[in-house]
């Protein structure tokens, strides 16, 4: 086994709409923008996952990153920038994006604004292949691989929805990639439990063609390792509702640990709970989640 110094952090936070009534007031979007975009520089992410951004959330998070960070993705009303987007971040020093596109978690995923029925919204997965600058000519196994990222936002009101959502996200994934990619995927899947169908579908789901593993649960990696699997539920709560919920875990990041002759491990994954001000407001509803991760040749 050649190890490759390659390490990637990645993290996901759904920033929220404005939110309405007087207790909310101060956690309105104009109040919390600033402390969410100096959060995210404060961060070492290579790659952001974002959700329930609307259109000018996306130009001020373009303009406020942008000396750093690229950013993509569509609205899901109509495939522009209409309704949520589910955007991507992305070190320019790091990367270059190779392509980029989103698909709907619908029966049509193509189909831009199709919604699964019994679905309570439309939702989206919008992804991102990246090139690490340091890459080399195709073919060179010591060069750090394309990345492959992949950020969603799972219905709120039907489990069934979310199950089909987790389906075709797999689906989808697993035809995009490449044979020694790095693939990941982050977002706002809005479980109810770590017993949901979807979550339990996606960490027993494997493509036998191709022998390609199941996904992995990072925060379930480093954090069973410590704790019982109730704590790692109760220590992984990422939803809070601006502090008037005791939460859930929502927010998750998922990878397949091995791609041909690729090999993923997760070095660190937590639950960043200061992402407040303290007195003014919160950076969203939720909590971030940051992941980090090793990437090794085989």
């Amino acid at each position: 086994r050649n190890s490759s110094p390659n390490n990637l952090e990645n993290l996901t936070d759904p920033i929220s709409e404005r939110p309405n009534g007087t207790f909310r007031r101060r956690c309105a979007w104009r109040n919390r923008r600033d402390l969410l975009v100096k959060t995210l520089l404060s961060t070492d992410a290579d790659v952001i996952g974002l959700q329930e951004v609307l259109s000018d959330q996306f130009d001020f998070l373009s303009s406020s990153l942008g000396r750093q960070f690229d950013l993509v993705g569509v609205g899901r009303d109509d495939g522009k920038c209409e309704g949520e987007h589910a955007p991507i971040a992305f070190r320019k020093e790091k990367f270059e994006c190779i392509e980029w596109g989103t698909f709907w978690l619908s029966e049509n995923p193509d189909i831009v604004g199709s919604r699964y029925p019994g679905a309570c919204c439309v939702r989206i997965c919008t992804w991102v292949r990246l090139k690490p600058h340091q890459h080399s000519h195709e073919g060179d196994r010591s060069a750090c691989p394309h990345i492959i990222v992949a950020n969603a936002h799972l219905d709120h009101k039907s489990e069934k929805a979310r199950t089909f959502g987790c389906q075709v996200i797999d689906d989808n994934i697993r035809k995009i990639m490449k044979e020694g990619e790095v693939v990941i995927v982050v977002g706002d899947f809005n479980f109810q439990s770590a017993g949901e169908e979807g979550y339990r579908m996606l960490l027993s789901s494997t493509n036998s063609a191709s022998l390609l593993p199941r996904w992995r649960d990072s925060f379930v990696d480093i954090n069973c390792q410590k704790v019982s699997p109730a704590e790692v539920e109760r220590n992984g709560v990422t939803f809070h509702d601006f502090g008037r919920s005791s939460g859930q875990r929502i927010d998750f990041i998922f990878y397949l640990p091995l791609n041909g002759y690729v090999e993923i491990q997760t070095l660190e994954s937590n639950v960043d709970k200061d992402g407040e001000d303290g007195e003014t407001c919160f950076v969203s509803d939720h909590y971030l989640l940051a992941s980090k991760f090793s990437i090794e040749h085989i």
